[in-house]
């Protein structure tokens, strides 16, 4: 499987941008509102809408006031991140380079995780298409069981580090 690189760069660019253009163009149109009658988007300081725009209250560790529904963009836009790490890599190591995703997300987690940063609650998602991506691996290998047996060490590495981060950050599941 060779993953197009430059695909996934320009899919995450377009995801980005399309983002901004449709709550910018919310915006206009709620200042244009704004003007006859207040609304309930009015409340929201020009700063809030900065954040939400470019999902910086997610950095920041606040939620996002305006759209609350842009937080799987953070695991999004990471597993895109891993995706073309894992493309970089794939030319030369093939399926080993899944590794070096895990490895990736393992630090950012360990960082996260003593960091206290609240963002690490919507990156807990991106274990699930790394999930997926394992899987395909797995089931596209023939006839190398020692291919399947690092794809399964990995798989089990990913699903321990997603319980590890589920029960860090959503104790109650």
């Amino acid at each position: 499987m060779i993953m197009n690189t430059f695909y996934i760069q320009k899919k995450v660019i377009k995801l980005f941008m399309m983002n901004h253009i449709f709550r910018l163009g919310f915006w206009i149109f709620q200042n244009e509102i704004w003007r006859f009658r207040e609304t309930y988007w009015s409340q929201f300081s020009i700063r809030q809408w900065i954040e939400s725009l470019t999902l910086v209250c997610y950095l920041k560790s606040q939620p996002d006031v305006i759209n609350g529904t842009t937080w799987f963009l953070i695991p999004l836009f990471m597993f895109y991140l891993l995706c073309i790490l894992y493309g970089l890599f794939y030319r030369k190591l093939e399926w080993k380079s899944a590794y070096i995703m895990e490895a990736v997300v393992a630090v950012v987690m360990l960082f996260l995780h003593w960091s206290n940063a609240n963002i690490s609650q919507q990156l807990i998602f991106v274990f699930m298409p790394i999930s997926d991506l394992l899987l395909a691996e797995l089931l596209k290998t023939k006839n190398e069981e020692k291919k399947k047996l690092h794809l399964c060490g990995l798989l089990t590495i990913n699903y321990l580090q997603m319980i590890i981060a589920f029960r860090r950050f959503y104790p109650q599941y």
